[in-house]
């Protein structure tokens, strides 16, 4: 209203025309999604302000030059602070409601919570102190002897993000029980004199019992899983509720206390951070492509590809807060599983074989009785939930006769159960049966040029962030036929990065 008022004071000048271009809808997602495109409407802006304030000295109305000279430059400041604010992130118009985002475990954040719990409530006071105890007693080997000596305790009553809180603990002391033994702390010190422990195939039931019962109130595997790099974080430098670094937060407790595991775990938790903001639009975009609203999903597009970019570059932290001695030798051990080519498994005694099982577990007979095992893989890449949204909407191929299919498909089983029934519903959404992809959409000749080019460009972030991935680990694994997960990594990180690729090539024109 202000600007009309003043506008009308004008005789015919082009300067209306410049103002109206600049606030509308084109330009203003030029400036939000297209660095490229950003300053030059910006500078167009300004300029157009420069000319009114120049016309409107000339023709001597100072006291109007002087209120569009503040307006014009509070406006400046305000959208360059909001830019650098909000550098990824374009509200777009297909969002999960609210009853939904309770349903997949969602907050502001993603994946991740608001907080984590960082303490459980007295009555759980001994778990805390052994858990405060942790990376000294498994150095010093005694760590099995003070977890027998623990008393039962009930995850009854406990809230859910306690419940979380009692899963990483728990998760912890089951890995350290089994395999600290195998862990080479003087090797980081030069020390090659190691000997490796015989690794128990049992966990006693103080342990057994309630990692059992907490695993299967969430709906995970009871081992540990990527849930470390998202219920295991605290801020260490203030955040006002967006996206941080690996440097603004460390892991509530740790197994091995080398640098190492807090330089990984922050650095996978702070990228679940960066993309956690625009979960609730990936999921959401076939709306839009169901009635071919291809501004909203040249928006999405846009936003995943800033995530994806930053990500590349995220992953260079890797090899700067990851010392590659520290990890191989010293916290590898920590993040296998019980799975074994035997697939006898970890028993968990003083569960009962007859109640219900979390995944994993199963019953066997053994020594002429009943008991439960479980064959649970390690922690693994392949059980963040983001994966599997990348690829379903993107539209990347993994063909079920290669190893990532199936891989894929397993690693389900170890999200929580929230977190698996949104990956579940985003593959059913983006399958062919139910209009595809965004690689769908483009084959059926509705993309935009702008649409096709923003996929292609997606596709070769993702692609590049995977080409890093396998460096990371084919250098911090070493020698390793397997992976943490079990999985022949090699073959596995390798079909992804090829399948990923083959999208790039074979994208129409």
């Amino acid at each position: 209203l202000c600007w009309s008022r003043l506008s009308d004071t004008m005789t015919g000048l082009p300067l209306r025309l410049a103002w109206s271009r600049l606030q509308s809808v084109k330009v203003e997602r030029a400036m939000l999604q297209e660095d490229a495109r950003f300053w030059p409407a910006l500078g167009a802006g300004v300029g157009a302000s420069v000319a009114t304030v120049l016309h409107l000295k000339r023709r001597k109305q100072d006291r109007l030059a002087d209120v569009v000279g503040v307006l014009a430059a509070a406006s400046t400041v305000g959208m360059l602070i909001w830019r650098s604010r909000s550098a990824h992130l374009v509200r777009a118009k297909q969002r999960l409601s609210d009853a939904d985002m309770k349903k997949y475990g969602l907050t502001h954040r993603g994946f991740l919570p608001d907080v984590c719990c960082e303490r459980l409530p007295p009555s759980h006071e001994a778990w805390e102190e052994l858990s405060a105890q942790l990376p000294a007693l498994n150095r010093s080997g005694k760590f099995r002897a003070a977890l027998e000596a623990m008393p039962m305790l009930s995850v009854e009553g406990l809230t859910e993000e306690q419940m979380r809180r009692a899963y990483i603990i728990l998760t912890q002391f089951s890995t350290s029980y089994l395999n600290a033994g195998s862990a080479a702390w003087g090797a980081v010190e030069g020390d090659e004199t190691f000997v490796p422990t015989v690794v128990p195939r049992e966990l006693p039931d103080a342990l057994a019992v309630p990692l059992h019962a907490v695993a299967l109130e969430l709906g995970l595997p009871p081992v540990v899983t990527t849930t470390l790099d998202l219920w295991n974080f605290k801020f260490v430098k203030r955040n006002n509720g967006g996206p941080f670094g690996p440097r603004d937060i460390a892991c509530i407790s740790t197994s091995s206390g080398n640098a190492a595991e807090s330089g990984l775990h922050t650095v996978l938790t702070a990228m679940q951070s960066v993309v956690g903001p625009i979960v609730p639009e990936l999921v959401e975009v076939h709306k839009a492509m169901a009635v071919q609203d291809n501004d909203e999903v040249e928006r999405v597009l846009n936003n995943l590809l800033k995530v994806l970019t930053r990500y590349v570059d995220m992953m260079k932290d890797v090899w700067n807060l990851v010392d590659p001695s520290g990890f191989y030798d010293v916290y590898r051990p920590f993040l296998n599983g019980y799975y074994d080519e035997s697939e006898s498994g970890v028993e968990f005694k003083g569960v009962d074989p007859k109640g219900t099982l979390a995944p994993t577990c199963r019953v066997v007979p053994r020594e002429g009785k009943d008991v439960v095992v479980s064959l649970a893989k390690g922690n693994s890449a392949g059980q963040s939930t983001q994966f599997v949204i990348f690829d379903s909407i993107l539209g990347v191929r993994h063909l079920p006769d290669r190893p990532m299919k199936p891989f894929q498909i397993e690693m389900l089983d170890y999200m929580p159960r929230q977190h698996r029934l949104l990956a579940q519903d985003v593959l059913s959404n983006y399958s062919p049966e139910n209009g595809g992809s965004i690689a769908h959409y483009i084959e059926a000749g509705k993309g935009t040029k702008v649409v096709k080019d923003l996929h292609k460009r997606c596709l070769q972030k993702l692609a590049a962030v995977r080409q890093s991935h396998f460096r990371v680990a084919t250098t911090y694994l070493k020698a390793a036929a397997k992976g943490t997960g079990s999985s022949p990594f090699r073959d596995l990180l390798q079909d992804a990065v090829d399948a990923t690729k083959a999208m790039v090539t074979g994208q129409l024109a």
